[in-house]
Protein backbone atom coordinates (compact mmCIF):
# COMPACT_ATOMS: atom_id res chain seq x y z
CA UNK A 1 0.00 0.00 0.00
CA UNK A 2 1.17 3.51 -0.81
CA UNK A 3 -0.64 6.86 -0.83
CA UNK A 4 0.07 10.58 -0.66
CA UNK A 5 -2.21 13.11 1.07
CA UNK A 6 -2.10 16.80 1.98
CA UNK A 7 -0.64 17.16 5.45
CA UNK A 8 -3.37 19.41 6.90
CA UNK A 9 -6.25 17.10 5.94
CA UNK A 10 -4.40 13.94 6.94
CA UNK A 11 -3.21 15.42 10.24
CA UNK A 12 -6.72 16.58 11.18
CA UNK A 13 -8.16 13.14 10.46
CA UNK A 14 -5.60 11.14 12.42
CA UNK A 15 -5.90 13.61 15.32
CA UNK A 16 -9.63 12.86 15.49
CA UNK A 17 -8.94 9.12 15.26
CA UNK A 18 -6.43 9.47 18.08
CA UNK A 19 -9.00 11.35 20.18
CA UNK A 20 -11.46 8.48 19.75
CA UNK A 21 -8.75 6.00 20.83
CA UNK A 22 -7.35 8.06 23.71
CA UNK A 23 -8.78 5.89 26.44
CA UNK A 24 -6.80 4.55 29.42
CA UNK A 25 -8.56 1.21 29.14
CA UNK A 26 -7.11 0.46 25.69
CA UNK A 27 -3.52 1.65 26.01
CA UNK A 28 -2.31 -1.83 26.93
CA UNK A 29 -4.01 -3.50 23.95
CA UNK A 30 -2.16 -2.80 20.71
CA UNK A 31 -5.11 -3.75 18.48
CA UNK A 32 -7.35 -1.17 20.20
CA UNK A 33 -4.91 1.72 20.05
CA UNK A 34 -4.34 1.17 16.34
CA UNK A 35 -5.82 2.92 13.33
CA UNK A 36 -6.46 1.06 10.11
CA UNK A 37 -5.45 2.98 6.97
CA UNK A 38 -7.19 1.64 3.85
CA UNK A 39 -6.21 3.16 0.49
CA UNK A 40 -8.56 2.70 -2.46
CA UNK A 41 -9.89 4.83 -5.32
CA UNK A 42 -9.04 8.45 -4.54
CA UNK A 43 -9.31 8.36 -0.74
CA UNK A 44 -7.69 6.83 2.29
CA UNK A 45 -10.09 5.65 4.99
CA UNK A 46 -8.83 5.98 8.56
CA UNK A 47 -10.64 3.81 11.13
CA UNK A 48 -10.12 3.57 14.89
CA UNK A 49 -12.12 1.16 17.03
CA UNK A 50 -11.97 0.81 20.81
CA UNK A 51 -15.10 -1.39 21.05
CA UNK A 52 -17.16 1.23 22.93
CA UNK A 53 -17.07 3.40 19.82
CA UNK A 54 -15.54 3.42 16.36
CA UNK A 55 -14.72 6.25 13.98
CA UNK A 56 -14.11 6.14 10.23
CA UNK A 57 -12.88 9.20 8.33
CA UNK A 58 -12.17 9.72 4.64
CA UNK A 59 -9.29 11.86 3.36
CA UNK A 60 -8.61 12.67 -0.34
CA UNK A 61 -5.37 11.06 -1.48
CA UNK A 62 -3.37 9.97 -4.49
CA UNK A 63 -3.30 6.17 -4.35
CA UNK A 64 -0.23 4.59 -5.90
CA UNK A 65 -0.89 1.13 -4.52
CA UNK A 66 -4.14 -0.08 -2.95
CA UNK A 67 -4.10 -1.88 0.37
CA UNK A 68 -4.36 -1.42 4.10
CA UNK A 69 -2.21 -1.36 7.20
CA UNK A 70 -2.65 -0.66 10.91
CA UNK A 71 -0.39 1.57 13.04
CA UNK A 72 -0.50 3.04 16.57
CA UNK A 73 -2.82 5.99 16.00
CA UNK A 74 -1.64 8.25 18.83
CA UNK A 75 1.95 7.98 17.63
CA UNK A 76 0.91 8.59 14.02
CA UNK A 77 -1.10 11.66 15.05
CA UNK A 78 1.83 13.10 17.03
CA UNK A 79 4.15 12.52 14.08
CA UNK A 80 1.78 14.06 11.52
CA UNK A 81 1.22 17.12 13.73
CA UNK A 82 4.90 17.99 13.34
CA UNK A 83 4.72 18.41 9.56
CA UNK A 84 4.00 21.78 7.87
CA UNK A 85 0.27 21.90 6.95
CA UNK A 86 0.75 22.71 3.26
CA UNK A 87 3.14 19.85 2.55
CA UNK A 88 2.35 16.30 1.42
CA UNK A 89 2.64 13.14 3.50
CA UNK A 90 3.38 9.77 1.93
CA UNK A 91 2.61 6.54 3.75
CA UNK A 92 3.56 3.08 2.47
CA UNK A 93 3.73 -0.40 3.90
CA UNK A 94 7.06 -2.19 4.09
CA UNK A 95 6.67 -5.55 5.77
CA UNK A 96 6.44 -5.11 9.57
CA UNK A 97 6.73 -1.31 9.39
CA UNK A 98 4.95 1.67 7.85
CA UNK A 99 7.15 4.26 6.20
CA UNK A 100 6.04 7.88 6.62
CA UNK A 101 7.70 10.59 4.53
CA UNK A 102 7.28 14.34 4.23
CA UNK A 103 9.76 16.37 2.18
CA UNK A 104 13.20 15.11 3.10
CA UNK A 105 12.05 13.60 6.40
CA UNK A 106 11.66 9.83 6.73
CA UNK A 107 10.15 7.86 9.63
CA UNK A 108 9.07 4.30 10.42
CA UNK A 109 6.25 3.12 12.66
CA UNK A 110 5.49 -0.49 13.67
CA UNK A 111 2.46 -2.11 12.07
CA UNK A 112 -0.17 -4.27 13.72
CA UNK A 113 -1.67 -7.31 11.95
CA UNK A 114 -4.99 -6.37 10.34
CA UNK A 115 -6.49 -9.68 11.51
CA UNK A 116 -5.87 -8.62 15.13
CA UNK A 117 -8.19 -5.61 14.84
CA UNK A 118 -11.68 -6.01 16.34
CA UNK A 119 -14.74 -5.93 14.11
CA UNK A 120 -16.24 -2.46 13.70
CA UNK A 121 -19.69 -2.22 15.39
CA UNK A 122 -22.49 -1.94 12.87
CA UNK A 123 -26.20 -1.23 13.19
CA UNK A 124 -28.06 -4.25 11.87
CA UNK A 125 -31.62 -3.55 12.97
CA UNK A 126 -32.34 0.18 12.94
CA UNK A 127 -35.08 1.31 15.33
CA UNK A 128 -34.99 5.03 14.53
CA UNK A 129 -33.31 7.60 12.34
CA UNK A 130 -33.28 11.27 11.38
CA UNK A 131 -31.32 13.71 9.22
CA UNK A 132 -30.41 17.12 10.64
CA UNK A 133 -28.46 20.18 9.61
CA UNK A 134 -24.99 20.22 11.15
CA UNK A 135 -25.87 23.23 13.34
CA UNK A 136 -28.93 21.42 14.70
CA UNK A 137 -26.98 18.27 15.56
CA UNK A 138 -24.21 20.34 17.13
CA UNK A 139 -26.71 22.19 19.35
CA UNK A 140 -28.23 18.92 20.58
CA UNK A 141 -24.87 17.55 21.68
CA UNK A 142 -23.01 20.69 22.76
CA UNK A 143 -25.52 22.85 24.64
CA UNK A 144 -26.65 20.40 27.37
CA UNK A 145 -23.25 18.70 27.71
CA UNK A 146 -21.98 20.92 30.54
CA UNK A 147 -24.68 19.48 32.84
CA UNK A 148 -23.83 15.80 32.23
CA UNK A 149 -22.60 13.90 35.28
CA UNK A 150 -19.07 12.51 35.64
CA UNK A 151 -19.96 10.46 38.72
CA UNK A 152 -19.58 6.80 37.73
CA UNK A 153 -21.81 5.60 40.56
CA UNK A 154 -24.64 7.25 38.58
CA UNK A 155 -23.46 5.86 35.25
CA UNK A 156 -26.85 6.37 33.60
CA UNK A 157 -26.40 10.16 34.00
CA UNK A 158 -22.90 10.19 32.43
CA UNK A 159 -24.14 11.20 29.01
CA UNK A 160 -26.88 12.89 27.01
CA UNK A 161 -30.37 11.49 26.48
CA UNK A 162 -32.03 11.99 23.10
CA UNK A 163 -35.74 11.26 22.85
CA UNK A 164 -38.89 12.39 21.07
CA UNK A 165 -41.56 14.45 22.82
CA UNK A 166 -44.63 14.91 20.64
CA UNK A 167 -43.26 16.47 17.41
CA UNK A 168 -39.89 17.49 18.86
CA UNK A 169 -36.49 15.94 19.51
CA UNK A 170 -35.12 16.70 22.98
CA UNK A 171 -31.58 16.42 24.37
CA UNK A 172 -31.21 16.26 28.16
CA UNK A 173 -28.27 16.09 30.57
CA UNK A 174 -28.13 16.30 34.36
CA UNK A 175 -25.71 15.67 37.20
CA UNK A 176 -28.35 15.81 39.92
CA UNK A 177 -27.50 19.42 40.81
CA UNK A 178 -28.42 20.99 37.49
CA UNK A 179 -30.27 19.96 34.37
CA UNK A 180 -30.10 21.26 30.79
CA UNK A 181 -32.69 20.54 28.12
CA UNK A 182 -32.50 21.56 24.46
CA UNK A 183 -35.51 21.12 22.18
CA UNK A 184 -35.34 20.79 18.39
CA UNK A 185 -38.82 21.54 17.10
CA UNK A 186 -40.36 19.43 14.36
CA UNK A 187 -37.72 16.67 14.42
CA UNK A 188 -38.96 13.22 15.37
CA UNK A 189 -38.32 9.61 14.48
CA UNK A 190 -35.06 8.92 16.28
CA UNK A 191 -36.15 7.53 19.65
CA UNK A 192 -39.50 7.07 21.33
CA UNK A 193 -38.07 5.68 24.59
CA UNK A 194 -35.49 6.75 27.20
CA UNK A 195 -32.69 4.35 26.30
CA UNK A 196 -30.79 6.49 23.77
CA UNK A 197 -28.16 7.67 26.28
CA UNK A 198 -24.90 8.65 24.56
CA UNK A 199 -21.84 8.42 26.86
CA UNK A 200 -19.67 11.43 27.60
CA UNK A 201 -16.64 9.94 25.85
CA UNK A 202 -18.61 9.67 22.62
CA UNK A 203 -20.00 13.21 22.97
CA UNK A 204 -16.46 14.64 23.13
CA UNK A 205 -15.59 13.00 19.81
CA UNK A 206 -18.87 14.08 18.21
CA UNK A 207 -18.31 17.72 19.16
CA UNK A 208 -14.98 17.69 17.32
CA UNK A 209 -16.52 16.01 14.29
CA UNK A 210 -19.49 18.37 14.11
CA UNK A 211 -17.22 21.43 14.31
CA UNK A 212 -16.24 20.71 10.68
CA UNK A 213 -18.49 22.95 8.56
CA UNK A 214 -17.89 20.79 5.47
CA UNK A 215 -20.42 18.31 6.87
CA UNK A 216 -23.65 20.14 6.00
CA UNK A 217 -26.07 17.30 6.78
CA UNK A 218 -25.80 14.81 9.62
CA UNK A 219 -27.64 11.48 9.74
CA UNK A 220 -28.39 9.84 13.07
CA UNK A 221 -29.53 6.21 13.27
CA UNK A 222 -29.99 3.96 16.26
CA UNK A 223 -30.52 0.34 17.19
CA UNK A 224 -31.23 -1.07 20.61
CA UNK A 225 -27.57 -0.77 21.67
CA UNK A 226 -25.85 1.55 19.16
CA UNK A 227 -25.99 5.08 17.76
CA UNK A 228 -24.48 5.88 14.36
CA UNK A 229 -23.74 9.48 13.35
CA UNK A 230 -22.68 10.10 9.76
CA UNK A 231 -21.52 13.13 7.79
CA UNK A 232 -19.99 13.52 4.36
CA UNK A 233 -16.48 12.75 5.61
CA UNK A 234 -17.03 10.55 8.69
CA UNK A 235 -19.04 7.78 10.26
CA UNK A 236 -19.09 7.41 14.04
CA UNK A 237 -20.68 4.49 15.90
CA UNK A 238 -21.00 4.37 19.68
CA UNK A 239 -22.42 1.95 22.19
CA UNK A 240 -25.22 3.39 24.30
CA UNK A 241 -25.29 3.44 28.08
CA UNK A 242 -27.26 0.34 29.02
CA UNK A 243 -29.96 1.93 31.17
CA UNK A 244 -33.21 3.87 31.13
CA UNK A 245 -32.99 7.60 31.82
CA UNK A 246 -34.92 8.89 34.85
CA UNK A 247 -38.22 10.74 34.40
CA UNK A 248 -36.76 14.24 34.63
CA UNK A 249 -39.93 16.10 33.58
CA UNK A 250 -41.38 15.93 37.08
CA UNK A 251 -38.50 18.14 38.28
CA UNK A 252 -39.45 21.05 36.01
CA UNK A 253 -41.60 23.46 38.05
CA UNK A 254 -44.33 25.71 36.72
CA UNK A 255 -43.53 29.44 36.46
CA UNK A 256 -43.66 30.90 39.98
CA UNK A 257 -44.22 34.55 39.08
CA UNK A 258 -41.10 35.45 41.06
CA UNK A 259 -38.55 36.19 38.37
CA UNK A 260 -35.76 38.49 37.31
CA UNK A 261 -34.35 39.21 33.84
CA UNK A 262 -30.77 40.46 33.75
CA UNK A 263 -28.15 41.24 31.11
CA UNK A 264 -26.07 38.10 30.69
CA UNK A 265 -22.68 39.79 30.44
CA UNK A 266 -23.37 42.05 33.41
CA UNK A 267 -24.39 39.04 35.49
CA UNK A 268 -21.23 37.15 34.53
CA UNK A 269 -19.08 40.13 35.50
CA UNK A 270 -20.91 40.49 38.83
CA UNK A 271 -20.33 36.81 39.60
CA UNK A 272 -16.61 37.31 38.95
CA UNK A 273 -16.61 40.22 41.41
CA UNK A 274 -18.42 38.18 44.06
CA UNK A 275 -16.02 35.25 43.61
CA UNK A 276 -13.04 37.59 43.94
CA UNK A 277 -13.90 38.65 47.50
CA UNK A 278 -14.63 35.17 48.84
CA UNK A 279 -11.81 34.05 51.12
CA UNK A 280 -9.92 31.29 49.22
CA UNK A 281 -9.16 29.60 52.54
CA UNK A 282 -12.86 28.94 53.17
CA UNK A 283 -13.56 25.25 52.58
CA UNK A 284 -17.35 25.58 52.56
CA UNK A 285 -19.37 25.62 49.36
CA UNK A 286 -19.04 28.96 47.57
CA UNK A 287 -22.44 30.58 47.20
CA UNK A 288 -23.92 33.71 45.70
CA UNK A 289 -27.17 35.18 46.97
CA UNK A 290 -29.69 36.65 44.53
CA UNK A 291 -32.42 38.99 45.78
CA UNK A 292 -35.03 41.19 44.15
CA UNK A 293 -38.30 42.92 45.07
CA UNK A 294 -41.13 44.74 43.31
CA UNK A 295 -40.19 48.12 44.76
CA UNK A 296 -36.80 48.19 43.02
CA UNK A 297 -36.05 47.19 39.38
CA UNK A 298 -32.72 45.63 40.33
CA UNK A 299 -30.97 42.39 41.18
CA UNK A 300 -28.84 42.39 44.32
CA UNK A 301 -25.98 39.91 44.64
CA UNK A 302 -24.27 39.08 47.93
CA UNK A 303 -22.44 36.35 49.80
CA UNK A 304 -25.09 34.67 52.00
CA UNK A 305 -24.32 35.08 55.68
CA UNK A 306 -21.58 37.68 55.15
CA UNK A 307 -21.35 41.43 54.54
CA UNK A 308 -18.42 41.22 52.11
CA UNK A 309 -20.41 42.13 49.00
CA UNK A 310 -23.53 43.97 47.93
CA UNK A 311 -23.60 44.24 44.13
CA UNK A 312 -26.64 45.88 42.50
CA UNK A 313 -27.54 45.47 38.80
CA UNK A 314 -30.38 46.97 36.80
CA UNK A 315 -32.98 44.31 36.00
CA UNK A 316 -36.59 43.61 35.14
CA UNK A 317 -38.33 42.02 38.12
CA UNK A 318 -41.60 40.23 38.79
CA UNK A 319 -42.67 39.31 42.32
CA UNK A 320 -39.94 38.84 44.92
CA UNK A 321 -37.03 36.46 45.08
CA UNK A 322 -34.32 35.34 47.46
CA UNK A 323 -32.20 32.33 46.59
CA UNK A 324 -28.66 31.02 47.07
CA UNK A 325 -26.82 29.16 44.31
CA UNK A 326 -23.39 27.66 43.80
CA UNK A 327 -21.47 30.51 42.21
CA UNK A 328 -19.40 28.31 39.87
CA UNK A 329 -22.51 26.58 38.55
CA UNK A 330 -24.32 29.86 37.90
CA UNK A 331 -21.24 31.31 36.17
CA UNK A 332 -21.05 28.25 33.94
CA UNK A 333 -24.73 28.55 33.07
CA UNK A 334 -24.26 32.24 32.23
CA UNK A 335 -21.50 31.22 29.82
CA UNK A 336 -23.75 28.63 28.15
CA UNK A 337 -26.65 31.01 27.50
CA UNK A 338 -26.21 32.55 24.05
CA UNK A 339 -28.73 35.41 24.17
CA UNK A 340 -28.35 38.92 25.55
CA UNK A 341 -30.33 38.28 28.76
CA UNK A 342 -30.92 35.57 31.36
CA UNK A 343 -34.31 34.94 32.95
CA UNK A 344 -34.27 33.44 36.48
CA UNK A 345 -37.45 32.11 38.09
CA UNK A 346 -37.48 30.78 41.65
CA UNK A 347 -39.70 29.67 44.50
CA UNK A 348 -36.85 30.16 46.92
CA UNK A 349 -35.40 26.99 48.42
CA UNK A 350 -38.45 24.78 47.79
CA UNK A 351 -37.57 23.64 44.29
CA UNK A 352 -35.22 24.02 41.31
CA UNK A 353 -34.42 27.47 39.97
CA UNK A 354 -35.49 27.75 36.31
CA UNK A 355 -33.01 29.60 34.07
CA UNK A 356 -33.91 30.40 30.47
CA UNK A 357 -32.88 32.54 27.53
CA UNK A 358 -35.68 35.00 26.63
CA UNK A 359 -34.45 34.92 23.02
CA UNK A 360 -34.43 31.12 22.78
CA UNK A 361 -37.41 29.25 24.25
CA UNK A 362 -35.91 25.90 23.20
CA UNK A 363 -33.28 25.98 25.97
CA UNK A 364 -34.17 25.32 29.62
CA UNK A 365 -31.78 24.94 32.56
CA UNK A 366 -32.53 23.95 36.15
CA UNK A 367 -30.23 24.67 39.09
CA UNK A 368 -30.86 23.29 42.55
CA UNK A 369 -30.73 26.02 45.24
CA UNK A 370 -28.66 25.87 48.42
CA UNK A 371 -29.61 26.61 52.01
CA UNK A 372 -29.31 30.30 52.90
CA UNK A 373 -28.61 31.28 56.51
CA UNK A 374 -31.52 33.73 56.47
CA UNK A 375 -31.06 34.90 60.01
CA UNK A 376 -27.45 35.95 59.27
CA UNK A 377 -27.93 37.48 55.83
CA UNK A 378 -26.78 41.08 55.93
CA UNK A 379 -26.92 42.29 52.33
CA UNK A 380 -30.56 42.84 51.52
Amino acid sequence: MKFTALANAFTSAVALAALAADDKRVKTVAALEAACLAADGDTVKITSNILDHALALSVPAVIEEKGELAVPVVRLAALAAGFPPKTEITVQSDGPVARVACGRSRFRLPTIPIDDLPAVPTIIEMTGGITLAREEALALFSRPFFAASNEQTQFYLCGILLHDIDDDLVAVATDGHRLARVTLAGATGLSSDRTLIIPNSAIKVLLRLLADKNNECITLARSRTLLAVEGSSFRFVSKLIDSTYPSYERLIPRPSGNAVTIDRVELAQALDRIAAVIDPAVKAMRLVGLQWALDEPALRLCIPGHDLADDILDAEVAGTGKVALQILHLAEIAAEIEGKCIHIDTNGNVGPVVITDPDDPDVLILQMPCAWPFENATAA
